[in-house]
């Protein structure tokens, strides 16, 4: 058949690509003009690449079945470079009919049930992601010219249900649309409907309903009274692919659109859809409540779960779980955190803070609401929103939040106060563009958590509670106006956790109970860090090294980068620099000094083919030395496989083929310690960092090269990119299971086997840097932000990632000093070094294609970071406490300004200044061209170090506490806070150093002369030692400090050679120590005074308790 075609219209017709099916000849396709003359067009180039589904069952079936050739004239070609043959033919899933010549017709074509279906319906489509997924390619096939093979049935449900197991070609009905023109495959796609290419007479359409429209039995028309007037009170019950009214109305939702793009729904679900209906509720053992609902309604996914099971367990009296699962078949489940304590604590209704409501009646819709008990506040309610979904690769819930102070959900590059005007983001562990501001397709890790404030009206209450859902597979989080979420997760089980604080440090301490208490970092990783991607050669890390320190700059680690461990520069002959002799010789140099050394790892055995890793040896990536291991990896089956098979799965990193290791096996405990101490045993480094463990793959742009599978092309695909890109297929295999659920945890599972060795290994305390993370990964490394730009936004977003990361548990984050990716200008790196000074882990880092940017490089960044470092080493008794806390009790080290003032509604926005601990805050200047900046400041506050200013606010009275600071470009304004005691010891070349020198002791008193500290001392380096030192420091009375060992086990001298105390109140005629006078210098400043105590030949030692009276 062909069709009749003017060909004046032609180019029109190549613009619109409508029409609906035209005849093929063996080369290319054949239209006619009006003088009935043939037109040959020759085909786009033909795939190189076959579909990887092959179905030998299917393509035998749809060769010998003959119902499945369209008459010979009708044959669509289906032409591929690599069709030779019959076989080759049915890989692609087309039909075989060798014609002889002359030939008439294609011997390669497709069948009659073809129906065509968009491979990339939403996105950039371009012909190598097209191929690379095993899709056909053919820009002359009309509107959608990357499509399924035949012998494929996608599982997608942003595209219409055209291919069906039961019903046939008889069975179709024909699509009229009074808006679109059906007659076209254009016009057919924009109304919802099915398109084939193929039919076998008149009466079958082209264009028809999908089978889920015409299957009454998954329509429910809602009632229009049902559906929300408000438009913020929708939830998207269409929230992937085309929307269109007869889509939207075969999944029961209603229809409204707006004139908004992006924003409210069109489709959404009505108020009282009912996806599943209360059958029974019962207690368990454990004092648990179980209720099962029943299935109602067919969902627009495959394979929904007939009956769900809503456990309740009341863990403790602030802690409450609500599972959702499948009572009848076992689902995955995330096998990270590692929760050790499973205890259920006797709790009752009288001492519990929450209460769990649900219906009782059966029949009743699903739903549940966690409310705070004393306050009757509805914190998270599910009830009668969103549409509940529960199948086996689409979960979805919706809550309403009642409040807009939500902070968490992450590792995404957004605001620090969650936005909830219509914003959609992915939790999904990748390598992100650095380049992307808003990136809210995910970063290196997944953090479902979060943490809201509760405040009422426009005053807080200081209440503040967590929610985390732990789920493992790719999320999706939507949230709307009416503080609303919507998650979507694409496999496992909907397992909630609430804490219910009361405080946000409280709320922090329940979830770090619950998920693992961060580690406590070995004392020399608070020392700065000097790192470089790409070192040119040993010279050039030399070089760096030594003008780092020739300049007075304290330099604690040095880092190796890709190099020596990398194929393109392992290079083991004479001529190179990074040899066996040259590199250990210079880190024994180092550590001479007192400098410590890290080494890089990547999460890969470098795989040359498939012999070399059957072989009995493996060359390990991480050797630079290109010396052989002598543990077999593959013997031990240790490495990600391909799908349904035994081959190992290999993909690119860097520029060398690679094996991924499975950090599940049980195995790749022995392994990778082999892999460890065979590589320390040659080159003794100190720590470890982990790096494109999300995991990431080197891939060419979007071609992501993955069978097709429905774990490859889920129902469900993210809004942003496709999840194979730049990592692993979702169809790989490991141990515990498929990738697709496993992915968001490959990062962690790398981190706690890496942590286990090391700690054997090292016989102390592992200083491991992790780039991807998940809840409980503190409990085993510190991590760094990633490849950032060198930009004012990604200074500004590095204090929102660290003020989250602490609240999401580990403690010891930072970023790249002056960026990662391009050059910063001298300003924008003088600003970064100042405010890096003071991240946990201040570490500077750039690209090996950008120029060097470490701080001697310019007069004026070097001058701000040594004047920032000095400052940060000086304080690092007082870090070393606080990172000391979040081990013990799982407090956060870095705090946003609401969890020191949590009455404040003014603090809940303040994402520019942040704190350690509640007694130092950090003001950085953030914008170019600025020499002041603002500050809000509750309360009274001195500046730091000086102590030549003092501020003071009515934190109740609106706006009053917002002052202007001076910000030299070398400094970074620092405060500390009345009523606080901390320690302070006197900066060294390196941390080493600083340990042996003395201590101050700075207080501040508030206005009644009291204040309070504590000091943490241990030796710096081993496992959880009993040998400590705590030291209390607190007033007794405004006149009187005491100083109390509450513990010495670790017997060393800990001399204090000042004292100075700001804010006393009124003027000191004499100072004893245990009772002994000593001298003093009183210092009236303008509106405060300042008494300094010299103590450094008298003997004060923190060994010693002693009581410090001062006497009017």
């Amino acid at each position: 058949m062909y069709v009749q075609m003017n060909l004046s219209l032609f180019l029109l017709y190549l613009l619109t690509l409508g029409v609906q099916t035209f005849g093929s000849c063996l080369k290319g396709f054949i239209f006619r003009s009006k003088s009935n003359r043939p037109i040959k067009l020759l085909p786009y180039p033909s795939p190189s690449i076959l579909p990887y589904n092959v179905d030998p069952e299917l393509n035998e079936h749809l060769h010998n079945d003959a119902r499945n050739w369209p008459p010979l004239t009708d044959r669509i070609d289906c032409y591929h470079e690599d069709v030779k043959d019959k076989q080759s033919c049915l890989n692609t899933g087309c039909c075989w009919d060798p014609v002889p010549l002359p030939r008439k017709g294609p011997s390669c074509f497709y069948p009659i049930l073809f129906v065509k279906m968009d491979c990339f319906p939403s996105g950039e489509k371009t012909k190598e992601k097209c191929l690379a997924k095993g899709c056909h390619w053919n820009m002359f096939m009309g509107f959608q010219y990357c499509f399924y093979p035949p012998n494929y049935k996608t599982h997608r449900t942003d595209l219409p249900q055209c291919v069906s197991d039961t019903f046939t070609t008889a069975d179709r009905k024909a699509c009229v649309d009074q808006q679109k023109e059906t007659t076209t495959e254009l016009g057919c796609i924009q109304a919802g409907c099915c398109w084939s290419p193929l039919k076998l007479n008149s009466k079958e359409p082209w264009c028809f309903l999908p089978w889920n429209v015409i299957n009454e039995n998954s329509i429910r028309q809602p009632e229009q009274n049902q559906c929300p007037a408000n438009p913020s009170d929708r939830f998207n019950c269409f929230p992937r692919g085309f929307e269109n009214q007869r889509g939207c109305n075969a999944r029961g939702c209603c229809w409204t659109p707006t004139d908004i793009k992006g924003q409210h729904p069109a489709c959404y679900y009505p108020s009282n859809y009912k996806s599943y209906a209360l059958n029974r509720i019962y207690t368990t053992f454990n004092n648990a409540t179980r209720l099962i609902y029943i299935k109602q309604i067919d969902s627009p996914y495959l394979d929904d779960i007939e009956m769900v099971r809503m456990e309740i367990v009341y863990e403790t009296n602030t802690r409450v779980r609500v599972k959702i699962s499948d009572p009848w078949k076992r689902r995955y489940e995330s096998i990270y955190p590692e929760i050790s304590d499973r205890t259920i604590y006797a709790t009752s209704d009288s001492t519990r803070k929450y209460t769990v409501s649900f219906s009782e009646t059966v029949g009743s819709s699903f739903g549940f609401a966690i409310e705070r008990k004393d306050s009757n506040k509805t914190i998270f309610d599910t009830r009668n929103v969103g549409g509940f979904t529960m199948s086996d690769q689409f979960l979805q819930i919706s809550a309403q939040l009642g409040s807009h102070f939500v902070y968490g959900l992450g590792d995404v590059s957004k605001s620090f106060l969650t936005d909830f005007n219509w914003r959609t983001f992915n939790l999904f562990a990748k390598r992100p563009n650095p380049s992307q501001k808003d990136n809210f397709d995910g970063n290196y890790g997944s953090h479902p958590f979060y943490l809201a404030m509760e405040p009422d009206g426009n005053s807080s209450t200081g209440r503040a509670h967590g929610v985390l859902l732990l789920n493992s597979n790719s999320l999706e989080v939507e949230l709307q106006p009416k503080a609303s979420i919507t998650y979507r997760a694409i496999g496992g089980i909907l397992d909630f956790y609430f804490f219910l604080g009361e405080t946000p440090s409280e709320v922090i301490q329940q979830y770090l109970e619950l998920i693992g208490k961060p580690n406590l970092p070995p004392y020399w990783s608070l020392g700065f860090q000097l790192s470089k991607s790409g070192w040119r050669d040993l010279d050039d890390m030399k070089a760096v090294v030594s003008r780092t320190l020739n300049n007075s700059i304290p330099l604690d680690v040095v880092y190796g980068g890709i190099d020596y461990g990398h194929k393109s520069r392992r290079v083991t002959g004479q001529n190179s620099n990074w040899t066996i002799q040259l590199l250990p010789d210079y880190v024994a140099s180092l550590h001479a000094q007192g400098i410590k050394f890290v080494s890089l790892f990547h999460p890969t055995i470098e795989y040359v083919s498939p012999l070399h890793a059957q072989g009995i040896k493996i060359v390990s990536l991480y050797d630079p030395y290109n010396n052989y291991s002598t543990i077999n990896g593959r013997e031990l089956d240790v490495f990600v496989k391909q799908y349904q098979s035994s081959e190992l799965y290999a993909e690119k990193l860097l520029d060398s083929s690679a094996a991924y290791i499975d950090f599940t096996h049980p195995k790749v405990y022995p392994f990778w310690r082999t892999v460890l101490s065979e590589f320390r045993s040659k080159l003794q480094f100190d720590g470890v960092v982990l790096d494109y463990n999300e995991p990431s793959t080197i891939k060419s742009d979007d071609v992501v090269p993955c069978p097709l599978t429905k774990w490859d092309d889920p129902p469900f695909v993210s809004k942003f990119n496709d999840l194979k890109q730049n990592t692993l297929c979702m169809s790989a295999s490991l141990y515990y299971g498929l990738h697709y659920n496993l992915h968001n945890l490959y990062g962690i599972a790398q981190s706690a086997v890496t942590y286990s060795n090391l700690k054997n290994i090292l016989k102390s305390r592992p200083f491991i840097v992790s780039r991807s993370t998940f809840p409980g990964s503190g409990r085993y490394v510190a991590h760094w932000t990633g490849s950032i730009y060198s930009d004012w936004d990604s200074l500004r977003q590095s204090i929102t990632d660290m003020l989250l990361m602490n609240m999401f548990g580990l403690p010891m984050v930072g970023a790249d000093f002056c960026g990662f990716n391009v050059n910063a200008t001298t300003e924008l790196c003088a600003r970064w070094s100042a405010l890096g000074a003071f991240y946990p882990l201040s570490r500077y880092n750039n690209s090996n294609d950008g120029r060097d940017q470490d701080h001697p490089a310019s007069s004026t960044v070097l001058s701000a970071a040594r004047n920032t470092l000095l400052k940060r080493y000086e304080l690092i008794p007082y870090l070393y406490t606080l990172l000391y806390k979040a081990h013990r009790f799982g407090h956060t080290v870095v705090r946003p300004m609401f969890f020191e003032f949590p009455r404040d509604v003014f603090t809940f926005s303040m994402d520019k200044q942040f704190l350690w601990g509640s007694a130092l805050l950090f003001v950085p200047v953030l914008e170019e061209k600025q020499l002041t900046v603002e500050a809000y400041l509750p309360g009274t506050w001195y500046s730091y170090p000086m102590l030549d200013k003092k501020y003071q606010s009515n934190p109740s009275a609106n706006g009053s506490s917002f002052v202007i600071l001076n910000a030299n470009i070398t400094e970074i304004p620092i405060l500390i806070r009345e009523g606080s005691i901390i320690v302070l010891q006197t900066p060294g070349d390196n941390l080493a150093k600083s340990r042996q020198n003395e201590f101050k002791i700075l207080i501040v008193l508030d206005d009644t002369g009291r204040a309070e500290g504590e000091l943490y001392w241990d030796d710096g380096d081993t496992l959880d030692t009993d040998a400590y030192n705590h030291i209390k420091l607190y007033t007794i009375d405004s006149g009187t400090i005491k100083v109390y060992k509450n513990k010495f086990n670790y017997n060393v001298s800990m001399p204090i050679k000042h004292i100075t105390i700001v804010g006393v109140q009124n003027k000191v005629h004499y100072v004893t120590i245990n009772k002994e006078t000593v001298q003093h210098e009183f210092k009236i400043k303008d509106n405060f005074n300042i008494l300094e105590i010299d103590t450094k030949d008298r003997g004060l030692n923190f060994k010693d308790n002693f009581q410090l009276e001062l006497k009017k």
